[in-house]
């Protein structure tokens, strides 16, 4: 059986609808226990472990996503703004990862860090940009 795969204006089609998503509202949040994202989890799954650092705010993306750009044949990215943290001043968190709600009960998306990051008082403010990119796809 051979494959579907894709061509570079579909591929570029998915992001911009992917931005206008990100760009309507969403969120970006960050957790403090270990959790593997899947396309199973949904959006409690993480509140539930939600940072609770004393400076934490949780950062609205309206507008916040680039017009994507082509990395090479079959990708394409659109990086966000970068979203600053402010450093702890009495208490800190482990850091997992982040996820991305759309302000309406629904979960976009999730990275969890390679490495957890301990953000503890006087730590350095932390900084966050997402690259969200959008590769071309094969089914058999």
């Amino acid at each position: 059986m051979g494959q579907i795969v894709d061509s570079d204006g579909f591929i570029s089609n998915r992001l911009t609808s992917a931005r206008s998503q990100l760009n309507a509202g969403a969120r970006l949040r960050l957790y403090k226990s270990a959790l593997t994202p899947t396309p199973a989890k949904v959006l409690a799954d993480f509140t539930a472990i939600e940072a609770d650092f004393d400076t934490y705010v949780i950062k609205t993306l309206d507008p916040n996503f680039a017009a994507g750009v082509q990395i090479q044949s079959g990708q394409y990215r659109s990086l966000s703004a970068v979203q600053t943290y402010g450093s702890p001043t009495t208490t800190g968190n482990t850091l997992y990862g982040w996820f991305i709600d759309d302000n309406a009960g629904a979960l976009i998306c999730a990275l969890e860090f390679a490495t957890p990051i301990v953000y503890s008082v006087g730590a350095p403010q932390l900084q966050i940009q997402i690259g969200y990119e959008v590769w071309a796809k094969s089914l058999l």
